[in-house]
């Protein structure tokens, strides 16, 4: 299925997890017991979780601050590789979206690009279709 072992978790995977009425929400939870079957080294970065924490926060009213919170507590704290941010990921993310096409492909999503291709992963579960622009394999895709 996965022929590096590795999968990238994306911030809009988490949030259509998380929250009932995302409309990725049955996709999600699907995926994410597939995931739970497999033998895979799991990765994240402090970006995601933080934006996962923006999402939740501004979008999904129905989740309490101590939901939130807890959330993002329990994937610091989980078995998932959470990838620094670092400034080098961050310059070369810059470049690439200076070549990108359209606006749905944002500085969040360069960077995350960026460090998939470093770090040698090879899937990336997320449901935004500018990975796939760019060449990116998704989970959605093998599933």
């Amino acid at each position: 299925m996965i022929a590096t072992g590795k999968l990238f978790i994306d911030a809009d995977a988490f949030v259509a997890l998380y929250n009932p009425i995302d409309s990725n929400h049955l996709k999600a939870v699907e995926c994410f017991e597939i995931i739970e079957k497999r033998n895979l080294s799991l990765f994240t970065s402090e970006l995601v979780l933080m934006e996962v924490s923006t999402v939740l926060t501004n979008k999904a009213k129905e989740l309490s601050k101590d939901r939130i919170q807890k959330i993002i507590f329990d994937l610091s704290n989980s078995d998932l590789t959470v990838l620094r941010l670092e400034s080098h990921i961050y310059r070369k993310a810059v470049d690439k979206l200076h070549l990108q096409t359209t606006r749905n492909i944002n500085i969040f999503d360069c960077y995350h690009m960026t460090q998939v291709l470093i770090e040698g992963i090879g899937v990336i579960f997320s449901f935004d279709k500018g990975y796939k622009k760019n060449k990116f394999i998704l989970l959605s895709d093998l599933v």
